[in-house]
């Protein structure tokens, strides 16, 4: 999870602005602030960020892997609880930017992970047959 209270003190710190590192990035402010609310970045987007910000490997695994609270861990848990014993297997999928704009909005309003809502409303889908 993204410390971003971390990166905002180092932007301050060295100067830089929202701006200035989004051009860096090559990307939108608003776009800059959606990763950071989402903890989007990709590798090559945190590589630019640690050496724009001049961070340390050990400093960006405190920036970029930053423990989870509390809050973040009952949410996680709350996903869980029906599929405790089940395996788990990774896929990626594409999908339309729109419809993932609505299921990320609607994953926010539910407080629950983007995934969860995701696996949610496939199982829901799969039992209702």
């Amino acid at each position: 999870m993204l410390n971003v209270n971390m990166l905002k003190g180092r932007m301050v710190e060295k100067g830089i602005t929202v701006s200035e590192l989004s051009k860096e990035l090559n990307i939108n402010q608003a776009t800059f602030y959606r990763k950071m609310k989402n903890n989007s970045f990709k590798i090559f987007e945190t590589d630019i960020i640690m050496n724009t910000l001049q961070l340390s490997p050990s400093e960006a695994n405190k920036f970029f892997f930053a423990k989870k609270t509390h809050k973040m861990r009952r949410r996680q848990n709350r996903i869980k609880k029906g599929s405790e014993n089940v395996e788990r297997t990774a896929t990626t999928i594409r999908l339309p930017a729109e419809l993932k704009e609505k299921l990320q909005q609607e994953a926010d309003r539910l407080g629950i992970s983007f995934n969860g809502l995701v696996i949610d409303y496939l199982w829901k889908s799969l039992k209702s047959k």
